[in-house]
């Protein structure tokens, strides 16, 4: 064979040359995750979770989350305040998936307490979160979508009601029913509150029971919603009956929260206010 042919035909049974792997392409932006404990996963306590995503990097990361414990096959809430985890910086690996903290408990992920550690993978345009360990919604754990959302309130008057939470033993009775019961309405301007109002069943201040007797109203200043996750809190005049909340994942057209979330003796009431 001559030369030239005998080279055409090493170039042809040649292997192709390898491509390197290209690293998903996880579009860049705000993902939020939002629910109520009324609203949310029989078994899956409330939660608000919000990510930054930059150049195929977990840039900055936090969940919001109720308090509450677990045994096999129920979960139920616990007096205090909602407790916080910022997570730390973190890499998507060239598949989409990551994870978000770790569990440091002996026991696995039984409580907030014993640390928080969530999953990730970006799928399509969400990333698809779940609790680490074998935890499933039925006992505590968490799994939801979190969406690229900018959080854009529109204007006008919001309102709806509030209804009280009623504690759970698996070993022993159902507690009273706790929490402000009543009616909210707030004012939203330019992405910002710029007042409300509301009208609630006394409650005692220490066991958060309903005490009977006229309903109190009171008022609320202006705040701000934070552009990147929806969060807010509202002080309340008089005092003890302030909100806190946040906008309702992927722009739902509602904003959730709590009533008096700033004390730590009872499980505070659950809102969900709609726009009118």
């Amino acid at each position: 064979m001559a030369l030239g042919g005998a080279l055409l035909l090493a170039l042809a049974c040649a292997p192709a040359p390898a491509v390197a792997a290209s690293r998903a392409a996880v579009p860049n932006g705000t993902y939020n995750a939002v629910t109520s404990g009324s609203a949310s996963v029989p078994g899956q306590p409330a939660y608000v979770f919000t990510a930054t995503v930059r150049d195929n990097m977990i840039a900055s990361s936090r969940l919001w989350q109720q308090s509450w414990t677990a045994a096999v096959g129920v979960v139920w809430t616990l007096p205090g305040t909602s407790q916080v985890t910022t997570f730390s910086r973190t890499r998507i690996s060239r598949r989409g998936t990551f994870q978000l903290g770790r569990v440091s408990g002996a026991g696995g992920q039984g409580s907030p307490a014993s640390g928080v550690c969530l999953t990730g993978k970006a799928v399509h345009k969400a990333l698809h979160m779940r609790s680490c360990s074998a935890l499933t919604s039925s006992n505590g754990g968490l799994s939801f979508d979190a969406f690229p959302t900018k959080v854009k309130v529109p204007s006008g008057s919001w309102s709806g009601t509030s209804s009280g939470t009623q504690p759970v033993d698996p070993d022993g009775p159902h507690g009273p029913v706790t929490g402000a019961v009543g009616a909210i309405t707030l004012q939203v301007s330019g992405g910002a509150v710029t007042g409300g109002t509301g009208s609630f069943a006394p409650v005692d201040p220490t066991s958060g029971v309903p005490t009977g007797g006229p309903a109190v109203s009171d008022t609320y200043g202006a705040g701000g919603f934070r552009r990147t996750s929806g969060f807010f809190s509202l002080p309340s005049t008089p005092a003890g009956y302030d909100l806190c909340g946040a906008v309702g994942a992927g722009n739902s057209g509602s904003i959730l929260g709590l009533v008096a979330c700033q004390q730590s003796t009872y499980l505070p009431s659950s809102f969900a206010l709609g726009e009118d």
